[in-house]
C-alpha cells in the first residue's frame, strides 16, 4: 500500500514540473528534474525495501528466502523508475507513449517469461520464482522505456547543464505523498474494517463491489491523465480562461462516460457479477448500486484533486483528503457493525461527497475555477 502514494507523488510532481519547465522554456531545470526524480525513485525504493523485506519474512513464517527478498528489492526501483519515465513522457504531452513500457511491454515480458518457464520446467512456480519472474519483467520494461526515452525525449537535452530546484521539489513531494496515502486509506479502509467487524466472506463480497465500481471512474482517470500536463501548462502561464474551458470539456466527457457505465452497473450489475464472479457473489450487487451513486457524483464534481495538484496546491488537496479519511474511518466504525458491507458502502459514498466538496471549494477559492458539470463557471482569479 505504501508503494501507491510513492508512485502517485512522483508521477504527479514530474508531470507538473515537466509541463511548467516546457511552458517557460527552462530546459536546464527540466534536465535537473529528470535526474533528481530518478535519484528520488531509487532512494524511495531503498526506504521501502526495509518494510517489504520484513513483511516477506513475516508472511513466509520467518523463513529467509534470499531469491524472494532480492527479487522484491529489484522490483521496487524498477517500478518507480518506470513511473518517472512515464511521467516525463506525460509532461511532454506524450501520455500514450509513456504508458507503453509499464502497461503494455511489462505484461508482455512477464507473459513471455512465464511461457518460457512452462516450456523448460514442469514444476509450478514457487513464490520466490514468481517474484523473480515479475522483477525480470519490470526490468525488461525499464530497459525498453530507457531506449524510448533516449530516442524520443533526451536528444535535445544532451548538451544542457542541469539545474536543480531541490527545495521546491522536496517541499512538493511530501504533501503529494501524504495525499496519495490518504487517498489509499479512503480506498481500502472499508474492506479492512469489514474483516475486523464482520467476516471474511463479506470482505470478498464487498471487494467485488469495489472492483466493479472502479469501472465508473475509468473514463475520468483516462481524461485526467491526458489533460493534466495541459492543466499545469495553462495555470503556469496564467491562461485561466483556457483552463476553465479545458476543465469543463473534460468533466462533461468524464460524466457522460461515467453515467453510461453506472447505468449499466445499476441495471444489470447483478447479472454481470454472476457472470464474472459466480452466483455466490450476487449479493454484492446492492453495495455496488450504492457505490455507483457516490462515484457518479464524484465524477460530476470534476477533476478537483488533479486541478489542485497541477496548480501547485497539493497542501490544500491533502488537507481535504485527510479530513475525508478521518471521517471515513469514523463512519466505517459506526456503520459496519450494524449494516455490514452496506455500511461500508454508505460510508464510502458520504466520504466521496465530503472529500469532493472540500476540494471543489478549494479550487473555487484558490484558482477561481468551477470544475463541476452542473454549475456554470464564473471565472475568478488564481491566488
Amino acid at each position: 500500500m505504501v508503494l501507491i502514494p510513492a508512485r502517485t507523488s512522483l508521477y504527479t510532481l514530474v508531470v507538473r514540473e515537466t509541463a511548467y519547465s516546457l511552458a517557460h522554456g527552462e530546459r536546464a531545470s527540466l534536465v535537473g528534474l529528470t535526474r533528481w526524480s530518478r535519484a528520488a525513485a531509487l532512494l524511495g525504493a531503498g526506504v521501502l525495501a526495509i518494510p517489504v523485506a520484513v513483511l516477506l519474512l513475516v508472511t513466509q513464517d520467518g523463513a529467509f528466502r534470499p531469491l524472494l527478498v532480492a527479487s522484491a528489492i529489484v522490483w521496487l526501483p524498477a517500478m518507480l523508475l518506470l513511473v518517472v519515465t512515464g511521467a516525463v513522457f506525460a509532461g511532454h504531452r506524450q501520455v500514450a507513449l509513456g504508458q507503453i513500457p509499464e502497461q503494455v511491454l511489462r505484461p508482455l515480458f512477464l507473459l513471455a517469461l512465464l511461457a518460457g518457464w512452462s516450456l523448460l520446467q514442469t514444476a509450478p512456480l514457487s513464490a520466490s520464482e514468481a517474484m523473480a519472474v515479475t522483477a525480470c519483467g519490470a526490468c525488461g520494461a525499464l530497459v525498453a522505456s530507457a531506449i524510448i526515452y533516449r530516442w524520443q525525449i533526451a536528444r535535445p537535452d544532451v548538451a544542457v547543464a542541469p539545474k536543480y530546484l531541490h527545495h521546491h521539489w522536496m517541499a512538493a513531494v511530501g504533501p503529494l505523498f501524504l495525499f496519495g496515502m490518504a487517498h489509499a486509506i479512503n480506498t481500502h479502509v472499508g474492506v479492512f474494517l469489514i474483516g475486523v467487524f464482520v467476516n471474511v466472506e463479506e470482505v470478498g463480497l464487498y471487494r467485488v463491489a469495489v472492483q466493479c465500481v472502479t469501472l465508473v471512474i475509468v473514463g475520468q482517470q483516462v481524461v485526467n491523465m491526458a489533460i493534466s500536463p495541459r492543466m499545469a501548462e495553462l495555470y503556469s502561464t496564467d491562461q485561466m480562461e483556457e483552463l476553465q474551458l479545458l476543465v469543463k470539456r473534460a468533466v462533461r466527457t468524464s460524466f457522460l462516460v461515467a453515467s453510461f457505465v453506472a447505468g449499466i452497473l445499476m441495471f444489470f450489475g447483478d447479472r454481470i457479477i454472476e457472470l464474472l464472479f459466480g452466483a455466490s457473489f450476487a449479493s454484492s450487487y446492492s453495495a455496488l448500486s450504492i457505490l455507483c451513486v457516490g462515484h457518479l457524483a464524484s465524477v460530476a464534481i470534476g477533476p478537483v484533486g488533479a486541478l489542485l495538484n497541477m496548480a501547485g496546491q497539493e497542501r490544500a488537496a491533502f488537507r481535504g483528503v485527510a479530513v475525508a479519511a478521518v471521517i471515513n474511518v469514523g463512519l466505517n466504525v459506526l456503520l459496519i457493525p450494524q449494516l455490514g458491507m452496506h455500511g461500508a458502502a454508505l460510508a464510502a459514498v458520504a466520504t466521496l461527497f465530503i472529500w469532493n466538496a472540500i476540494l471543489r471549494n478549494s479550487v473555487n477559492s484558490l484558482l477561481g475555477i468551477e470544475a463541476s458539470v452542473w454549475i456554470r463557471p464564473t471565472l475568478g482569479n488564481k491566488k
